[in-house]
């Protein structure tokens, strides 16, 4: 048997498969740039980046949601037209 201790994501005893994630250390690195208008262009296609990626997520959720909004709503009128007869 082999014993974690650390931040538990369980309150009491696990069973099972576990994963340990170790934090690794992050590295900095610091560099000169001598073409600062370049590093800002590339900076901000950057940012337009990140915020296309979000915006894409988003709706991709938001078209997750709907479909299971849609599906909900079917079942429940299935449900409705089962449970009819039974009243």
């Amino acid at each position: 048997m082999q014993i974690y201790n650390g931040k538990g994501v369980s309150g009491g005893i696990a069973i099972g498969r576990i994963r340990v994630y170790k934090k690794r250390g992050q590295e900095i690195n610091c560099i000169s740039v001598t073409d600062t208008d370049k590093e800002l262009i590339r900076f901000r296609d950057a940012k337009k980046e990140a915020a296309r990626q979000i915006i894409s997520k988003q709706k991709k959720n938001l078209l997750f949601l709907f479909c299971l909004v849609i599906i909900i709503h079917i079942w429940e009128k299935k449900m409705l037209l089962y449970l009819k007869p039974i009243r």
